[in-house]
């Protein structure tokens, strides 16, 4: 039987936007990119995961399905509510710079050109814990001279365009995370603000069965929250015999209600304007889940 969810909200008076009022179209205006790394380099070595962009391809290949209608009958697919195929990168000369924020890192930051274009995107790429922020595995150094892209100086979406970012990554959004992941929203200073930021509490988990996960995700997605669609699809127990797989699906807004609102009603076709602030913070989780890599949620928050 599955594990009850529950969500949690936190108060921010630390932070401040005004609201731009946007509000967004259905019917292919909106663009999805996949991102994904399969095989690392000499430069940035890291273990091969062959299926790994079949996971995220199952996600873009859905979202972007436009199906077909007849008679204002939509007989499959998504129809008006579609998302546009606008990029699906795989392996190549991935670098940090596609997600580093352009404005904080003028010299090689290009977010606005990749992630932040995007109205929905997946990452999916090998993660770690840096200090309780989320760091992914690239494939090449680039400005920083690293191989990471660090959610703590260097990933600030929303302030140009996405509204929706999902983590396919071990330690993503692991309860250490949890305080310091609403930094990811937006740079300070934007009145644009990412609305929703999907992920893992410890290790999740790749293979031929966890591909259908991600397209019943992007599906469902369509007819019942985004963030309550992830929790559902993307939960597993008795991986390998023994562990669980950890979603957390985690939300901001101006208010209490506001962030509420927002993680427990905004579908891929029923996406709400920018939150006018960022003062609190709101998740879904699962009580104690178990992961490999990481403690039960909610047992240490310090690491």
């Amino acid at each position: 039987m599955r594990r009850g969810i529950l969500c949690f909200i936190v108060a921010l008076t630390t932070l401040g936007f005004a609201n731009p009022g946007v509000a967004l179209a259905g019917g292919g205006t909106y663009d999805a990119h996949l991102y994904a790394i399969t095989q690392w380099t000499t430069t940035c070595s890291a273990g091969a995961r062959d299926l790994w962009d079949d996971m995220g391809k199952a996600w873009y290949n859905e979202v972007t399905n436009s199906g077909f209608s007849f008679f204002g009958w939509c007989l499959w697919g998504h129809c008006d509510d579609y998302y546009n195929a606008a990029r699906q990168w795989v392996d190549g000369a991935m670098s940090a710079a596609p997600f580093t924020d352009r404005t904080l890192f003028p010299a090689w930051g290009q977010d606005t050109s990749y992630v932040d274009i995007a109205d929905a995107a997946m990452i999916c790429t090998h993660g770690g814990d840096d200090g309780g922020y989320w760091r992914g595995k690239m494939r090449n150094t680039d400005g920083n001279g690293d191989c990471y892209i660090n959610a703590n100086t260097e990933l600030r979406v929303g302030d140009w365009d996405l509204e929706v970012l999902h983590l396919s990554s071990c330690h993503s959004l692991d309860d250490n995370m949890i305080p310091n992941a609403y930094r990811v929203f937006s740079r300070a200073g934007s009145s644009r603000i990412l609305h929703q930021l999907d992920g893992f509490h410890g290790c999740m988990w790749i293979g031929s069965s966890f591909i259908a996960d991600y397209e019943d995700f992007a599906d469902d997605a369509f007819d019942i929250p985004i963030g309550l669609s992830w929790m559902l699809n993307m939960y597993r127990t008795n991986v390998n015999g023994q562990w669980t797989q950890c979603p957390i699906a985690y939300a901001v807004g101006s208010s209490a209600d506001d962030c509420i609102n927002r993680l427990t009603g905004e579908r891929y076709n029923n996406v709400y304007s920018d939150p006018s602030a960022v003062n609190y913070y709101c998740y879904y989780y699962y009580p104690n889940c178990a992961p490999d890599c990481e403690t039960p949620f909610g047992q240490d928050w310090s690491n």
